[in-house]
C-alpha cells in the first residue's frame, strides 16, 4: 500500500485488518456506519497524504453547517481521527491532521436528577416482577449493561455484594467499561428480598442471567427503558432514561453528606476527578466520612 492511496481504499483496509482488533462489534457497527454515510463520501477519493487539517477543519464546519449537532459531528472527527492515526503507524502518513483539527464546541449540559422521593414513587408503581430490575441502578448505580449481563455467581447473599464484572449490548457480553467500574457494591438492604424474589422466578438461579426471558436467554437492550417509562407514567412522573436512575442513586449519596472518594468508589468511577467533574458541583469536599452508604433509608422512607 504506496503512500498515494485514496482514503476511501485506506478505510477498506482499516475496517477490515484494523478495526476488529481494537474495536468492539458494536463500536464496529458505529463506526463502519459513519464512514459510509458522512467520511467516505468526503474524503473517499482524496490520496491520504494530501488530507490537511484545513480539509478537515473544512468538513466539520460542513457537517455544522448541514445542521448536525455537536456531538454528532464530533463522533465523526474521532473516526477520522482513528483512520488517520492507524496511517501513521504504518508509515503511510508523517502525522495525523484530523488530531491538530478544533473540534466543534459543545453546551455541556447539567445532569438532571430524580429526588428519593420520586426514585421511592417509580419503584411503587413497578410491577413485582420488574421491580427488582429498577431497583439496581436506584440503589447500586448499576449501569443498564451491567444488570443486563448479571448473572446469579455475582451476586452473594451471605456476603451482601453484588459484583459487576461484564457489560452487554444487543445480546453480546463484553467487559465492563473501565477497569474501576469491575468491583463489587454493597447490596443495600431493600435489594435482598427483591433479588431474593427474582431468584425464585428465574430459568437458571445457580448459573444464569439475574433479568432474563422465560426461557433463560437475555433481555433485549429496550426492556429496561420501556418499564421505566411505565413506571414513570404511572407515578405521574416526567419520563426519564434508565441512565438517570443511576445518577439520581449517585447524587442521593452526596446529599447524604458522603465524601468525594466514597462516591467515587459508589459509582465505580475510574478516578476521583471523573466524579468531581461530572457531580463537583453537588460536592462539598469536606463533608463526609470513609463509610460507605446504604440508600434503603434514603429512598424507602421517602
Amino acid at each position: 500500500m504506496d503512500a498515494y492511496v485514496s482514503f476511501g481504499g485506506y478505510v477498506e483496509h482499516w475496517l477490515v485488518e484494523v478495526a476488529p482488533v481494537r474495536y468492539k462489534p458494536t463500536a464496529m457497527a458505529e463506526y463502519s456506519s459513519l464512514l459510509r454515510l458522512h467520511i467516505v463520501p468526503c474524503f473517499g477519493e482524496t490520496p491520504l497524504c494530501e488530507i490537511s487539517v484545513a480539509d478537515v477543519q473544512r468538513f466539520l464546519a460542513h457537517q455544522v453547517g448541514k445542521g448536525f449537532a455537536p456531538r454528532s459531528v464530533l463522533n465523526q472527527l474521532v473516526v477520522l481521527r482513528s483512520v488517520l492515526r492507524s496511517a501513521v503507524t504504518v508509515g503511510l502518513l508523517e502525522s495525523n491532521p484530523a488530531a491538530k483539527a478544533a473540534p466543534p464546541r459543545q453546551q455541556r449540559r447539567e445532569q438532571c436528577f430524580l429526588r428519593p422521593s420520586e426514585l421511592s414513587a417509580i419503584l411503587s408503581a413497578t410491577p413485582d416482577a420488574w421491580k427488582c430490575l429498577l431497583a439496581l441502578p436506584i440503589y447500586s448505580a448499576g449501569r443498564k449493561g451491567e444488570i443486563l449481563a448479571l448473572r446469579w455467581p455475582e451476586v452473594s447473599f451471605e456476603r451482601r455484594q453484588i459484583a459487576f464484572v461484564r457489560s452487554m449490548r444487543a445480546g453480546v457480553e463484553y467487559t465492563v467499561k473501565t477497569p474501576a467500574s469491575r468491583a463489587s457494591v454493597v447490596m443495600a438492604e431493600a435489594l435482598v428480598p427483591l433479588l431474593q424474589a427474582r431468584r425464585e422466578r428465574c430459568f437458571d438461579p445457580e448459573h444464569g442471567y439475574v433479568f432474563c426471558r422465560s426461557d433463560g436467554r437475555p433481555l433485549d437492550d429496550g426492556a429496561p427503558g420501556r418499564q421505566l417509562r411505565n413506571a414513570c407514567i404511572r407515578a405521574g412522573i416526567e419520563p426519564c432514561t434508565f441512565h438517570q436512575l443511576r445518577h439520581s442513586a449517585i447524587a442521593a449519596v452526596i446529599a447524604q453528606g458522603a465524601h468525594p472518594l466514597v462516591v467515587s468508589r459508589f459509582a465505580r468511577h475510574a478516578s476521583v476527578e471523573t466524579t468531581l467533574d461530572v457531580y463537583g458541583h453537588l460536592l462539598s469536599p469536606l463533608d463526609g466520612g470513609g463509610e460507605a452508604i446504604d440508600l434503603s433509608d434514603v429512598i424507602g422512607g421517602s
